[in-house]
């Protein structure tokens, strides 16, 4: 009898043993499975924050920023920064791309437009105009087309005459014409002259060049001896 109780005694601490054993190799591989998720998650976690953005930044307007009362929207030349927390993640998106939405224009009033930019969560804006069609837009100024002396202006000279008094412009006028037609009458002032004061030494027949505002006319004087 006391020997098969010894038997039992020595089963029980085996079994205890072992139980134990397998106990303890749970916890460490509870402990190691708990720190690797950790450290796994960590690696994650760092990778993600590492490219994790952080907002936008409108880089450059619409081309087209000024509108009439019920003009369409156009979004051409719109283009923003995406900011990240690391520099190499940051990159630059335009009005083409699907995620970035531009939104709030109106035109159906006049003023000031907010147009919200929205990508992947984040918001810039921006403003545009809008203005009421002129009726009556004002018309171009009309543009100088060409110059010429009125016919008071004399055109022969004796060579004596000329070489000590030179053409005469009293009372002389500049007449305009315009590409509208109309014309002006000025008092004689011009850009250049060419060689008025030139002394002549033989009769004949000179052509002067007249400027005045980039448009030229041609003179032709006749000298006498």
């Amino acid at each position: 009898m006391k020997l098969q109780t010894k038997k039992k005694k020595a089963t029980t601490i085996v079994l205890i043993v072992i139980l134990a054993v397998f106990v303890v190799i749970g916890v460490v591989a509870g402990v190691i499975t708990a720190l690797n998720a950790e450290m796994i998650n960590h690696i994650i976690d760092a990778n993600l924050n590492k490219d994790k953005l952080t907002g936008i930044h409108l880089f450059t307007l619409p081309q087209k920023t000024e509108y009439y009362v019920g003009d369409e929207f156009e979004p051409a030349g719109t283009k923003i920064q995406v900011l990240a927390n690391s520099n190499e993640a940051s990159y630059y998106v335009d009005y083409t791309d699907s995620e970035l939405r531009l939104s709030g224009f109106d035109s159906t009033t006049p003023g000031e437009k907010t147009i919200e930019v929205t990508y992947k969560g984040f918001k810039t804006s921006f403003t545009v105009t809008v203005v009421e069609k002129e009726e009556n837009p004002p018309s171009k100024s009309p543009v100088l087309t060409s110059i010429k002396i009125s016919d008071n202006f004399i055109t022969t000279y004796d060579r004596l005459e000329w070489n000590f008094y030179g053409p005469s412009l009293e009372g002389v006028t500049l007449i305009c014409t315009y590409d509208d037609g109309s014309q002006i009458e000025i008092p004689m002032i011009y850009d250049y002259f060419e060689d008025l004061s030139l002394s002549l030494k033989t009769a004949g027949d000179y052509e002067f060049t007249l400027k005045y505002n980039g448009i030229t006319a041609k003179i032709t004087i006749t000298v006498t001896n």
